[in-house]
């Protein structure tokens, strides 16, 4: 996981260019407050190969701009709970 700065929050929980056989799970983010620099506050992309598990985001309150800031999840499907942004998934094309 990657925190960078006191006023911007990313996360990133694992990004490869081929999936990796690698297994991430049981992470947990939690009770992050503050400024992204990109309008994507929270971005989690697991592996295709091997989906990431076990995760949960709670209590997550990210602006961009003076908006909400939004999250983007692949090959993930986290646990939600407070006040956190719903995940999308950028592979979705939107209509």
């Amino acid at each position: 996981m990657i925190v960078s700065d006191y006023n911007i929050f990313i996360i990133i929980v694992v990004m490869f260019q081929q999936p990796s056989k690698v297994k991430i799970s049981k992470v947990s983010i939690k009770n992050i407050k503050g400024t992204s620099a990109t309008k994507e506050g929270l971005i989690l992309a697991c592996s295709s190969g091997v989906p990431c598990e076990g995760v949960e985001i709670s209590n997550v309150e990210l602006t961009y701009d003076g908006a909400p800031a939004i999250a983007t999840c692949s090959n993930v499907k986290p646990t939600i709970s407070g006040k956190a942004p719903a995940c999308t998934d950028p592979s979705v094309k939107k209509e």
